[in-house]
């Protein structure tokens, strides 16, 4: 879950899960079970996308609700090395184009 609209009451039913991406839970990052602490409780948080919500929550059956922290963006190595590798290519270039034009 990752923004919009919620009810009075947000529900995981039987073998579902239920994953919210946010920061600022009343209960702890985990996975939280039927009978558990976060079951029949009000979860308040900010989503991954800014929008706060104060939802109800109710696990039923064999449903799990996931709390977890949202994915931060991490520039692969593999894409870091192709630019280290190009950039000074590209400056060599610029540079040996401009001294023939300039003889």
């Amino acid at each position: 879950m990752s923004g919009g609209s919620f009810g009075d009451w947000l529900p995981s039913y039987d073998t579902s899960t239920l994953t919210i991406f946010g920061t600022g839970f009343n209960f702890a990052y985990g996975d939280y079970l039927a009978g558990s602490a976060l079951d029949d409780q009000t979860l308040t948080c900010t989503l991954a996308d800014g929008t706060p919500i104060n939802n109800y929550l109710r696990i039923d059956s064999s449903g799990t609700i996931t709390l977890a922290a949202p994915a931060v963006a991490v520039s692969e190595p593999s894409s870091l090395a192709m630019f280290g590798i190009g950039a000074p290519g590209l400056f060599s270039y610029g540079r040996r184009r401009r001294k023939k034009s300039a003889a």
